[in-house]
């Protein structure tokens, strides 16, 4: 469903976005003047033997980096990639400490993880096992989702289906 409205309207709603969430825009202009600045990142490759260049980067809550390449002056980022990136990347940072974790915990040999779509993990279990193991992915989410994220609360939904 669309929304309609002036761009009068939609830099009010912008404007009253911010307002609300001031620590959002902080952030946001945090990682604009983070990208102004290069740090020194050295290679290795057998033609050129270890060298240095000066790149910019953004990280997620981990610290994983993504390196933006800088042509002339200026950066090969939108706005958009400058501020999905750690947001994204945390999210997957995150899924992948729950599925570390939830293998861990999981007990039965009838019962496996499928796989991850974006922001879900799909397990297959047995039928009479599936409140269980429900409640144990839910549990996981929220605390490992509540360490990664602190001060930030956490809380996750959990669907049983008999089909992906």
């Amino acid at each position: 469903m669309a929304i309609v409205m002036s761009l009068d309207e939609a830099e009010e709603a912008r404007s009253k976005f911010f307002e609300t969430y001031s620590g959002v825009k902080q952030w946001q202009d945090r990682q604009i003047t983070e990208m102004s600045f290069t740090v020194q990142h050295f290679f290795h490759n057998c033609i050129y033997g270890t060298f240095a260049l000066p790149l910019t980067c953004t990280f997620t809550a981990l610290g994983r980096r993504r390196v933006w390449p800088r042509f002339g002056t200026g950066i090969k980022a939108s706005k958009f990639q400058l501020f999905n990136t750690p947001c994204q990347g945390t999210g997957a940072d995150l899924i992948k400490l729950v599925m570390c974790e939830l293998y861990e915990e999981m007990s039965s040999d009838d019962a496996r993880i499928i796989g991850s779509i974006h922001d879900e993990i799909v397990l297959e279990v047995p039928e009479d096992q599936a409140e269980e193991y429900a409640r144990m992915l839910c549990e996981i989410m929220n605390k490992v989702g509540s360490e990664l994220l602190y001060p930030i609360p956490v809380t996750s939904e959990v669907e049983i289906q008999s089909s992906w």
